[in-house]
């Protein structure tokens, strides 16, 4: 039965949760799927963060609650489907597929299609595959990983100091993000790279996530979706019954999203 406080939309995708991290956003991640009832419901990589098992593992009870939430929007008709990211690999395994198969879930992959409301064909995958950083040595792997934590908890004294909670204006990641070459050259060339596959597989656009910069882009005629995460930017992509879609972060007004 549904709950009359429930907004109903045709499909949510939500991606880079990595729970079992420090720096995940659970509790405001699990609001937003209690407040949400969708017909599809896509988990677009980095589901568990499998990096972090054996070196600061954070499983707060709003993790299991997530899971809890996932699967009992599947038993109430949710078309729950997980692509597998680089933080959660194991999940690509037959028998961690199955389970989550026997679980509720209509599939797992490394790449979904999803087919809007409106007749567009998008692929819908992690991203890292397009991420030149992932083709490093796993030691300056880890040193970019404890890099980003050192940031997060710079971001997280900052913001305390500045009202800025996980988004905004005085957000430090963000400031760097627009302001230093490297990483802004950096979400370009991912975005180049994930369009132009997309449009080699004949699709109309492509939704993704993986660098935790949310946005929306069209490229060559090809509609690119960065869904962005939940450590710094607390995003999803909603798609409404008419096939439009568009960027909620959790704070928003749905009627303020804008339209695509």
């Amino acid at each position: 039965m549904q709950n009359s406080e429930e907004i109903l939309v045709r499909t949510l995708f939500i991606s880079d949760l990595h729970l079992g991290f420090r720096f995940s956003q659970t509790n405001r991640l699990l609001q937003l799927l209690k407040r949400y009832r969708p017909d599809n419901l896509y988990v677009v990589g980095d589901f568990i963060d499998g990096w972090y098992v054996n070196r600061g593992w954070h499983w707060r009870p709003e993790c299991s609650q997530i899971i809890s939430r996932l699967f009992e929007l599947s038993r109430l008709g949710t078309r729950l489907r997980f692509v597998v990211g680089n933080h959660d690999r194991f999940l690509h395994e037959p028998l961690l597929q199955q389970i989550l198969i026997h679980s509720g879930a209509q599939d797992v992959g490394m790449e979904l299609q999803h087919r809007t409301a409106d007749g567009r064909d998008f692929l819908v995958t992690h991203g890292d595959a397009f991420d030149e950083y992932e083709k490093l040595p796993a030691s300056i792997g880890w040193l970019f990983c404890r890099a980003y934590e050192l940031m997060l908890l710079t971001n997280h004294w900052w913001s305390q100091r500045t009202t800025s909670l996980c988004y905004g204006p005085s957000a430090l990641i963000d400031v760097m993000r627009k302001w230093l070459p490297s990483m802004a050259n950096h979400i370009q060339e991912f975005q180049s790279r994930t369009t132009r596959y997309a449009r080699s597989r004949g699709f109309q656009g492509i939704i993704c996530g993986h660098i935790h910069a949310p946005r929306h882009e069209t490229l060559d005629g090809v509609t690119y979706f960065n869904i962005g995460d939940w450590i710094e930017s607390c995003t999803a992509l909603v798609e409404e019954n008419d096939g439009r879609l568009w960027l909620l972060r959790d704070h928003a007004d749905p009627a303020a999203g804008p339209a695509s």
